[in-house]
């Protein structure tokens, strides 16, 4: 907005960056509690001025770093009403975390995983509807709440194993098999790729778009100091899963999963590359 980029306010990210604004969602970035409740003045001004309101119940302040604790005893005001300080806060349906880790997140998509999969349990155990219909229903309705913002986030084993039940679940009960017949028949049978595995693949194909366009977030990604680390872990997993090197230019991999046993999966990773240096 404006009003905030003239009163110099945001945090420093190559440029000054003060908002991030989506449809009716606004966050404000800075670096000190004075400044961020300066910040909060400002925008209640402007909303003000045009007759508009801001839904306090839902808004938050979040202390990104290891040292909240300093900040524990500061208020920050809309007005004459006190905004709550959270650990944790949705935006743009992803939960993110004062410790800067995705745990939080991960645990919410497990849970809308397993109300997807209780949601559509009916069809999943249907003799009316095919097997095709049902793979259907759940790569569209299921699939996608065990994989929203997958490009960005990582889990602990923990967390992967039971994101993998929750398919295997749906996969079991789409064949209308027993809880205990063999995964890997099961996913074979289907043409299911392991979540893992298409995980990863959506990661090198993000870090193949913010490598190669102009935009800020890919200028921010690229002086980021984490990511080096992250490409390096990235390359890691790839080579774990791939079994050779992330080659340049790669339009299709085959990919030899080892939870597959040996079954080829077509993949499109047309993001793959070699390490880059930053």
């Amino acid at each position: 907005m404006r009003a905030v980029d003239e009163a110099g306010f945001g945090t420093e990210v190559l440029l000054q960056v003060g908002s991030l604004m989506y449809a009716d969602d606004y966050v404000g970035l800075e670096t000190s509690p004075q400044r961020l409740q300066a910040l909060i003045d400002v925008i209640r001004e402007y909303l003000q001025q045009w007759g508009l309101r801001a839904n306090i119940v839902k808004s938050a302040v979040v202390v990104f770093g290891r040292n909240t604790s300093d900040y524990a005893d500061f208020i920050w005001k809309w007005g004459d009403e006190e905004i709550p300080i959270k650990h944790a806060y949705k935006y743009l349906g992803v939960m993110f975390h004062s410790s800067g880790k995705w745990n939080v997140h991960v645990d919410t998509v497990i849970s809308k995983g397993h109300v997807a999969l209780a949601r559509y349990n009916n069809y999943f155990t249907s003799r009316k509807l095919t097997i095709d219909v049902k793979l259907l229903i759940y790569k569209q309705y299921v699939r996608p709440s065990l994989e929203y913002a997958s490009e960005i986030w990582t889990c602990s084993e923990t967390q992967a194993g039971a994101l993998e039940r929750i398919q295997l679940s749906a996969a079991r009960k789409i064949l209308g098999c027993f809880r205990n017949t063999a995964s890997v028949g099961v996913l074979v049978e289907l043409g299911l790729q392991k979540l893992a595995v298409r995980r990863l693949a959506s990661q090198v194909r993000w870090y193949n778009k913010m490598h190669s366009t102009t935009t800020l977030s890919h200028r921010i990604f690229q002086q980021t100091n984490n990511t080096s680390k992250w490409l390096a872990q990235l390359q890691r997993k790839w080579q774990q899963t791939v079994g050779g090197p992330i080659a340049p230019q790669l339009g299709k991999v085959l990919i030899n999963n080892a939870a597959l046993r040996a079954q080829h999966v077509e993949m499109d990773a047309r993001s793959t590359m070699s390490l880059l240096k930053l």
